[in-house]
């Protein structure tokens, strides 16, 4: 039986920048491939950790952002579903 690798990355995309918030984007990768999926969550650069790849701070908004990250809640795109499933 082959084993199956998966792996979750979640960064923002600072040149994106509008009305002074940035996207949230994720990176899943199976079995070595990956695809890149808008998490379709914006916020504030401040509430942003680049080295622990997640909101921070005890606002409502970070604490939500935190949480859909954390729950798996976040919608992917229908064109990342494709390249996920397993072929053969």
């Amino acid at each position: 039986m082959r084993r199956s690798t998966f792996k979750i990355l979640f960064y923002v995309n600072k040149q994106r920048k509008k009305e002074g918030r940035i996207p949230v984007y994720a990176r899943l990768t199976v079995n070595g491939k990956s695809t890149f999926v808008n998490c379709r969550v914006s916020l504030p650069p401040t509430l942003w950790d680049s080295k622990a790849n997640k909101a921070v701070g005890k606002s409502h908004e970070a604490r939500n952002t935190s949480a859909r990250k954390s729950s798996g809640t976040t919608s992917a795109s229908p064109t990342a579903t494709p390249t996920l499933r397993p072929s053969g």
